[in-house]
């Protein structure tokens, strides 16, 4: 097998499962981490959805079971590696475990690269979110030069991207050179019961609401080919947010309906209510010493408008991205392909 040395954090879960494929497609040297085999069996199914044979492809990867805490096993893990792809994060809305997602994601990061520097890793790509990006007012698009708030509320998830990227900005005035990519929600198949997959196995079970929130959306290999891209050339020292179209939360789950055949969410719930609605979920929280299934978090998150400037990643790598409503579609037909097998 031929190609640089590549190591990949996070090859489990969608963003990671999907650069794998491009990679071992790509007949790169590459070696992952796992930490629980029977993940690896979740990336079976991924590359299934774009191939005849996903066991060979599987077979081009060098697998290594690790959780990434041990900084002298990472650097034994990482030494000899040019490229060195961070997909790996804690991902979570619940304010309850705030200190400790933090600290996890961060943690993490400072290990990727410490070891960076010590094994002189030629490049890093660091996966962050545009969860880390500070939002821009209505009258203008988010962009990668707005700088972060301290002074205003941030949910635990958005923190640790952004203390995660302070370990990459440090690392990177020491010399190491990287990349940081800020994705918005990423949208793929085979994660239905996590991430934007739950958009597809909850809008199939039937949706009545819908709010009037705007975000914005990619599909998953534009994230991976922009990565892959930007990796290849000489960009280096930069962030890029990565996102394809901004659309309404009606609009999306509109899109998810027709591509399930089943009825679209038609109550649209009044932004008038987001107040009251966060105020009494701090207080059932309260009451049961415990968070339910919708947090205040969540609800900030289904009425905020943000509206993303893709320009900065589309001049520099030349990308054209899938529109959201073809990747919509595709990942549609393979849900219900899966629903139907089971």
């Amino acid at each position: 097998m031929g190609g640089k040395k590549i190591f990949v954090t996070g090859g489990t879960g969608l963003l990671g499962s999907h650069l794998l494929f491009s990679l071992a497609n790509s007949r790169e040297n590459v070696r992952a981490t796992y930490r629980q085999k029977k993940k690896i069996e979740i990336v079976r199914k991924v590359f299934s959805y774009y191939c005849a044979d996903p066991g060979e492809l599987i077979s081009r990867i060098e697998w290594v079971e690790s959780d990434l805490a041990n900084i002298d096993s990472l650097k034994n893990l990482m030494n000899g590696s040019e490229h060195v792809y961070h997909c790996a994060a804690t991902v979570s809305y619940e304010s309850s475990g705030r200190a400790a997602l933090i600290r996890n994601n961060t943690e993490l990061t400072a290990r990727i690269v410490k070891s960076c520097l010590e094994t002189r890793t030629a490049k890093l790509c660091h996966v962050s979110s545009v969860a880390a990006v500070e939002s821009a007012t209505e009258d203008r698009m988010t962009d990668e030069s707005l700088k972060w708030n301290d002074s205003i509320h941030h949910n635990a998830y958005a923190v640790s991207k952004y203390l995660s990227e302070m370990e990459v900005w440090n690392a990177i005035r020491k010399g190491l050179n990287a990349v940081i990519v800020n994705p918005s929600i990423i949208l793929g198949p085979g994660f239905w019961d996590s991430g934007s997959g739950l958009f597809f196995s909850r809008t199939a079970k039937g949706m009545l609401f819908h709010s009037s929130g705007v975000k914005g959306y990619v599909e998953v290999r534009d994230v991976v080919k922009s990565m892959i891209t930007l990796m290849n050339s000489p960009a280096g020292d930069e962030r890029f947010i990565i996102s394809s179209e901004n659309i309404s939360i009606k609009e999306l789950f509109s899109m998810i309906a027709r591509g399930l055949n089943v009825r679209r969410p038609f109550i649209s719930v009044p932004e008038i209510l987001a107040g009251p609605a966060k105020a009494g979920i701090n207080l059932l929280t309260k009451i049961r010493g415990k968070e339910g299934v919708i947090t205040a978090d969540i609800v900030n998150a289904a009425f905020s408008k943000i509206f993303y400037d893709n320009s900065k990643i589309r001049m520099t790598t030349g990308i054209s991205f899938i529109p959201v409503r073809q990747a919509v579609g595709e990942i549609c037909r393979i849900y219900k392909a899966e629903v139907q097998h089971r």
